[in-house]
């Protein structure tokens, strides 16, 4: 009886990576095909509609809506692991937006190869890895600052997708980066 709790403890921790492997065939399936530059937002909205037309279950989809709003990079966001021509490199945006689906996150413009990873992973990946340069500079913001400025509007992806032609601004909760980190 033990061994059986303890299996099904270790599914519960480890049920985001189990999660959703049509998910995850889709996006690498269609990074490079969905992807359009400067196209964040609706290159998740797309995905979102090619997995509802794949029949994925996307009721636990989320878009995360990432802005910067402090006084820090003139409110943009930076970027550090962004899609470069020879690799991987960092980029200041006005904002970006993500797929978040049962703790794992989807973005086209993370790295140059598609990879799905954790909340935590993505953010210290794509944000938090900035590190403080030798010579003051005042592109470095930190990741403490980050988790201060940055905001997360969490929108539902389903009702995103049944509304994108109203061409309104998008509804969703707003929280703190360091606060959305805590929920996973």
């Amino acid at each position: 009886m033990k061994y059986i709790l303890l299996a099904i403890f270790t599914l519960c921790l480890h049920a985001s990576a189990l999660a959703s492997p049509e998910m995850k065939r889709l996006f690498t399936d269609t990074f490079n095909s969905n992807y359009k530059p400067a196209d964040c937002y609706y290159n998740i909205v797309r995905f979102l509609d090619l997995a509802e037309k794949s029949k994925i279950n996307i009721n636990n989809a989320n878009i995360l809506y990432i802005t910067n709003e402090g006084t820090s990079m003139f409110g943009h966001v930076r970027a550090e692991h962004t899609r470069g021509r020879n690799g991987p490199e960092d980029r200041n945006w006005y904002f970006h937006a993500v797929l978040e689906m049962d703790g794992l996150v989807y973005d086209y413009d993370f790295g140059i190869t598609p990879r799905v990873v954790s909340v935590h992973e993505y953010f210290k990946v794509m944000f938090l890895s900035e590190k403080e340069p030798a010579v003051r500079d005042f592109r470095f913001i930190g990741p403490e600052r980050k988790k201060e400025d940055y905001e997360i509007k969490i929108i539902d992806g389903l009702t995103e997708l049944r509304n994108r032609s109203t061409r309104g601004a998008p509804v969703g909760v707003k929280v703190k980066l360091g606060e959305f980190l805590k929920r996973f």
